[in-house]
């Protein structure tokens, strides 16, 4: 089975109605031998108006940052504070806004996922990069 048909049955196979534990879905991947992993995230698909953003990140294996959990049960003040230290335990990340025209012409669902495979895919650059500058 390819990695891609691992990951697809793990996802479909987890119980949607658990509530997300951090790390649950990190620590399984990794004993399928799914590693690593490039996390994303968007904001912006409630407001009528604006943009849609969204991040990507692969963190350093193991890495440990208190307090990162859903963004939406976060305060403004916590969310801010987790920037530098997600910033610092980060191989690579990426924000990418996708913009009102974009939107406008694709639909927010469209744009939000747009935004989020582009962020994807700087993160899977810079790693790619960061690999051939250390060789």
């Amino acid at each position: 089975m390819s990695p891609k048909q691992r990951q697809a049955q793990l996802f479909a196979s987890s119980n949607r109605r658990r509530r997300f534990v951090v790390g649950e879905i990190e620590a399984q991947c990794r004993r399928r031998g799914l590693w690593p992993l490039i996390g994303t995230d968007e904001v912006g698909r409630g407001p009528l108006a604006g943009p849609v953003v969204a991040a990507a990140v692969i963190l350093r294996d193991r890495a440990r940052l208190p307090g990162l959990d859903d963004s939406k049960l976060l305060t403004e003040d916590a969310r801010e504070a987790l920037i530098p230290k997600i910033e610092r335990h980060a191989l690579a990340f990426s924000v990418v806004e996708g913009p009102v025209e974009l939107i406008d012409e694709i639909n927010i669902l469209q744009a939000s996922l747009w935004a989020m495979k582009t962020a994807v895919e700087s993160v899977w650059q810079q790693l790619l990069e960061r690999r051939e500058t250390e060789d």
